[in-house]
C-alpha cells in the first residue's frame, strides 16, 4: 500500500530517498561557475605584473587557457545533451567526476608555476575538497584530499631533489614564501593536509546532516502528498455517492474507490448480523467470485475479525502466520499474503469490517492503517445514511398508502351523508324548523370542509406515490388564469374584495398537466381571498419572464404571515398562528400542494409577506 516518494530537488542537484546527493543535469552549474576562472587568472597575472611581483606570466596564460579550452568543450557536450531523453543520472555524475578531476589539475598546474609547495594559492584546494563533498558521497571528499595531498608532497620532493624546477614568486628581487629545507616543507605539508582532511570531515558532515534532514523533508513531503491524494479521493467518493444511492450502490462503489486509492490488490465488505454473531461479504472489488457469494464468517472461529469486533482500530494478518482465516485456501488461491482490517463504526455502533488484501507479505504502513480506519469510518457512515433513507422511503411509502387508504374509505360514507343532509335541507323528508335548518347548515358546512381536506389529503397522496406521472400537454397559461380567476369572482364579491387578473399578450405556453396546474392556482387565489379581510385586494400577474419561462404572482392585501412561521408555510398540515386563530377550518395543505405541483414541472416558488400587510407569492414555470 505505501507508495514510493518521488525525489527532491536542491540546490545545485537533488536528494533521492537514500540521502545521496545527485548533481544538477550534465553540470550545468559547473560550467556555468567555471567560466570566471580563466578571466580571473589573467586578472590576477596582469594585477601582480603591473605591482611588481616577479613569476613567470605564460605558464599562468597557458593554465587560464587550458581551463577555458575544457570548459568549453563541455558547454558544447553537454548543450548536446540536454536535447537527449531520457537523461542519464550515470552520465551526469561522471560528468561531473571529470569536470572536477580537470579543475584538480588546472589547481595543480596554478600551484606548481607560483611557489609549488609555498604558493598562496595551495588554500584553493580546500575548495575543492568542499565541492567533492556537496557533489558525491563522503568517501570522494576524503579521496580528492589525500589526491591534493599527495599532489603536493609529490611536487616537494620533486623541487626539493631538484627533479622539477622551482619556479618561486618574487618581489623587488627578494624571492617570497621559499622553502629552505625538506623540514620546511613537512611543516607546511603537515598544516595543509590537516587543513584538507578536516574540511572534507566538517563538510562531510554537514552535507550529511543536511541530507537527512533532506530526505526527511523529503519523505514527509511525499506522506502528505499521497495522504492527500487520498482524502481527495475519499472525498470525491463521498460527493460522487451523493443523497441518491441504497447500501448495496454503495458499499460496490465504496470498495472500487478504496482498492484505487490503497493500491491493494482488493477490498471487501462484510457486514454483521443483528446478532453480532457473523460476519457476511456484502460486496468486494478485486476478489474472486468465489471469495465473496454467499459466503458467511463466523466470529468465533475467527481471531482477527473478533479483535477487530472487539474495538482494535485496524488489525493486520499475514496468511501462514498466527491467525487463523476460515477463507485461507480461497484467499491463497488468490495470490493473497496479507490483509489489513477495520472496524466500519458509526457512532459506537460497528455495522461491519472493510477489509484490503494484498499480494505482499510486508506490514501495512501506520500511515496505511490511519487512512483504512478512516475509510472503514466513512463506508459506515454512507451505509447507515443509506439504511435511514431506504426506512424513510419505506415509511413514506406506508404512510402514502395509509393516507389514500383513510382518504378512500371515509370519502363514500361522507359522500353519503352529505347526499342525505342535502336531501333533509330540501324538505323531501319533509318541512324542518328554521332552527333546524340553522343546524343543517352548520353540519353541512363543516362536512363540505372535511369532504375537501380529504380530496386534498387524496391528492398529496397520489402525488406522493413514485408511480405518478404528470400528463404533459400544451398549455394556454393565459386561459388557464382567465378562467381560475373568473371562478372566483363571486367568493371575492361577497367579502367586497377586488380580484384583480393582469394578463401580459406575449406570455408563452407551458408544457405541464393542466390539471394540476389548475389546482395549483386555484389553492393560491383561494388562499388570498379567504385569508383577505373585507373590502381589501387581490392581484393575479401573468408575465414572461426575462429568463424565459412564465412568471405568475399572486399578491393580496390580507393578514400576512409571521415572520417565524414563514420558513414552514409549505410543509403539510402546518398553518400559521394567525391563520389558525382567523379560521378554525383549515388542513394546512394548500401550500404544500402548490410547491408540490411546481416543483414536479421544474419550477420555483419564492414567498414574502409580512404579518398584517399581506402577502405575495411568486411562481416560475419554464415555458414549453
Amino acid at each position: 500500500m505505501s507508495e514510493q516518494p518521488e525525489r527532491q530537488q536542491g540546490w545545485g542537484g537533488s536528494f533521492g530517498v537514500d540521502g545521496v546527493f545527485q548533481p544538477w543535469r550534465r553540470g550545468d552549474w559547473q560550467v556555468r561557475l567555471r567560466w570566471g576562472a580563466p578571466l580571473a587568472i589573467l586578472v590576477a597575472v596582469a594585477i601582480g605584473r603591473w605591482v611588481g611581483f616577479e613569476f613567470a606570466p605564460l605558464p599562468l596564460v597557458a593554465v587560464a587557457a587550458f581551463v577555458l579550452g575544457y570548459n568549453a568543450l563541455f558547454a558544447v557536450l553537454l548543450a548536446r545533451r540536454r536535447a537527449q531523453e531520457p537523461r542519464q543520472t550515470g552520465s551526469d555524475r561522471r560528468d561531473a567526476l571529470i569536470q572536477v578531476l580537470l579543475d584538480y589539475t588546472a589547481m595543480f598546474l596554478l600551484v606548481r608555476f607560483t611557489g609549488g609547495v609555498d604558493s598562496p594559492l595551495i588554500l584553493f584546494y580546500v575548495f575543492h575538497v568542499i565541492f567533492a563533498a556537496i557533489l558525491f558521497r563522503p568517501s570522494f571528499a576524503f579521496s580528492f584530499a589525500a589526491l591534493a595531498s599527495l599532489s603536493l608532497v609529490v611536487l616537494a620532493l620533486g623541487e626539493l631533489n631538484g627533479w622539477l624546477n622551482p619556479h618561486p614568486v618574487g618581489f623587488g628581487g627578494t624571492v617570497l614564501f621559499r622553502t629552505q629545507s625538506a623540514a620546511d616543507a613537512a611543516v607546511t605539508l603537515t598544516f595543509f593536509v590537516a587543513t584538507v582532511f578536516i574540511a572534507a570531515a566538517v563538510t562531510t558532515a554537514i552535507v550529511h546532516r543536511a541530507r537527512a534532514g533532506v530526505r526527511d523533508i523529503t519523505e514527509a513531503n511525499a506522506r502528505i502528498a499521497v495522504l492527500n491524494r487520498r482524502l481527495s479521493g475519499l472525498y470525491d467518493m463521498i460527493r460522487r455517492l451523493g443523497p441518491e444511492p441504497g447500501v448495496d450502490a454503495v458499499l460496490q462503489a465504496a470498495v472500487g474507490d478504496i482498492t484505487e486509492l490503497t493500491g491493494v490488490e482488493g477490498t471487501a465488505v462484510k457486514l454483521l448480523s443483528e446478532d453480532g454473531l457473523t460476519l457476511r461479504y456484502a460486496s468486494g472489488y478485486g476478489l474472486p467470485p468465489a471469495l465473496l457469494e454467499e459466503r458467511v464468517v463466523e466470529v468465533a472461529r475467527s481471531p482477527l475479525n473478533r479483535r477487530v469486533l472487539d474495538g482494535a482500530a485496524a488489525v493486520q494478518g499475514r496468511l501462514g502466520g498466527d491467525d487463523a482465516f476460515q477463507t485461507y485456501d480461497d484467499l491463497l488461491a488468490a495470490g493473497v499474503r496479507s490483509v489489513l482490517f477495520a472496524p466500519m463504526t458509526a457512532g459506537r455502533h460497528v455495522v461491519g469490517i472493510l477489509g484490503a488484501y494484498s499480494h505482499r507479505s510486508t506490514p501495512f504502513s501506520s500511515d496505511d492503517e490511519a487512512f483504512f480506519k478512516l475509510a472503514a469510518e466513512t463506508v459506515a457512515i454512507l451505509v447507515e445514511i443509506a439504511r435511514k433513507r431506504s426506512a424513510v422511503e419505506q415509511l413514506s411509502q406506508a404512510r402514502q398508502q395509509l393516507m389514500l387508504q383513510v382518504a378512500h374509505n371515509m370519502r363514500a360514507p361522507l359522500t353519503a351523508g352529505l347526499s342525505m343532509l342535502f336531501a333533509l335541507r330540501d324538505g323531501y323528508v319533509g318541512p324542518l324548523t328554521p332552527a333546524q335548518l340553522e343546524q343543517l347548515g352548520r353540519a353541512s358546512r363543516r362536512l363540505d370542509a372535511l369532504n375537501t381536506a380529504l380530496g386534498k389529503l387524496l391528492t398529496v397522496a397520489r402525488r406522493g406515490d413514485p408511480s405518478t406521472v404528470l400528463k404533459l400537454a400544451p398549455v394556454d397559461a393565459r386561459a388557464l388564469v382567465g378562467s381560475v380567476g373568473e371562478g372566483f369572482r363571486d367568493a371575492a364579491a361577497r367579502k367586497h374584495i377586488a380580484l384583480e387578473l393582469q394578463l401580459a399578450d406575449d406570455v408563452p405556453r407551458l408544457a405541464g398537466d393542466a390539471e394540476m396546474l389548475g389546482e395549483m392556482l386555484e389553492n393560491l387565489v383561494s388562499n388570498a381571498i379567504k385569508y383577505t379581510p373585507d373590502g381589501g385586494r387581490v392581484t393575479v400577474e401573468l408575465s414572461a419572464a426575462a429568463t424565459g419561462g412564465v412568471e405568475l404572482v399572486v399578491r393580496d392585501t390580507g393578514i400576512g404571515i409571521p415572520a417565524r412561521d414563514q420558513q414552514r408555510v409549505f410543509e403539510e398540515f402546518f398553518r400559521a398562528a394567525n391563520a389558525a386563530k382567523l379560521d378554525e377550518v383549515g388542513t394546512g395543505l394548500g401550500l404544500s400542494l402548490v410547491k408540490q405541483a411546481v416543483e414536479l414541472h421544474g419550477g420555483r416558488i419564492s414567498l414574502s409577506s409580512a404579518e398584517g400587510s399581506g402577502t405575495e407569492i411568486r411562481v416560475w414555470l419554464p415555458s414549453g
